[in-house]
């Protein structure tokens, strides 16, 4: 949990994480990044994923709604030219 970008924020990448058992826990963790941490939430990997990109293609509505009440933008659009929500109206794309 330590990788960070050149600018001292932590990249989305590190923001992927393994799926949950417990989607409480999986919440709290995102919220740690962004609050305690100060994950930038509309910071993209490689690809142009951000974490709302990651939470909408893992369906974690719970998720999604804490990273748009705080500032991740839902018109960022990745590599491939797809919005965030576009992830959750399809098959997740690799």
């Amino acid at each position: 949990m330590d990788e960070k970008t050149s600018s001292g924020k932590l990249n989305s990448h590190t923001f992927k994480m393994e799926t949950s058992t417990h989607a409480d826990t999986t919440c709290l963790q995102v919220q740690y990044l962004v609050k305690q941490v100060g994950l930038d939430v509309n910071a993209a990997d490689i690809c142009g994923h951000t974490p709302l990109h990651v939470a909408y293609s893992q369906e974690d509505n719970e998720i999604v709604n804490f990273l748009l009440l705080n500032g991740a933008n839902p018109n960022f659009k990745d590599l491939g030219g797809f919005l965030p929500i576009e992830y959750h109206c399809s098959e997740k794309r690799s």
